[in-house]
């Protein structure tokens, strides 16, 4: 019995040690965008992805042993959870599954937390860009031809139509 918790406790140290790796990823990808070095934030964000795949992949196997124990300590499957899985195995494992599970909502808060902060950089930067183009755009007389709910194209410089009557 004490295997699978054993093995539990060893896959929840290794989530917890992708979500820190994922946290120094983020920050790379937030100093990349800031300082517009495109190379680096597509290798940032490469790495990123590849420790979500290991991390989903780990959370397989995390659900698969949490079954697992579930089920040799009958408990119902609507009750798993980190907390009453630490109610029902013995001491020491019990303190280590509850400090683990702390550790994780530490780490995942600020995963969220930081990801949020890349995401509203990155938003940011496009609007940055957005408005240099338009303004660039203005400056330099580019219009972009539009179409009209009409079928003309407005911005066109000899004007135009997309459907044209066919009678």
């Amino acid at each position: 019995m004490n295997r699978p918790i054993e093995q539990l406790l060893h896959a929840l140290q290794q989530t917890e040690a992708l979500y820190l790796q994922l946290l120094l990823y983020i920050d790379q990808e937030k100093r990349a965008a800031a300082g517009a070095e495109v190379q680096d934030l597509m290798a940032a964000s490469n790495e990123k992805q590849a420790v979500i795949l290991q991390l989903k992949s780990l959370d397989q196997q995390v659900v698969g042993l949490m079954n697992q124990i579930a089920r040799e300590k009958k408990i119902p499957k609507n009750r798993i959870s980190f907390s009453s899985l630490a109610e029902d195995v013995p001491a020491p494992f019990d303190g280590r599954i509850r400090d683990m599970n702390l550790r994780l909502k530490t780490v995942i808060s600020k995963v969220q937390t930081a990801n949020e902060e890349c995401r509203q950089l990155m938003v940011h930067c496009l609007r940055l860009v957005k408005n240099k183009l338009g303004f660039l755009g203005h400056w330099m007389g580019y219009s972009a031809d539009v179409y009209a709910a009409s079928g003309n194209i407005r911005g066109a410089a000899n004007g135009g139509r997309v459907i044209r009557d066919l009678a």
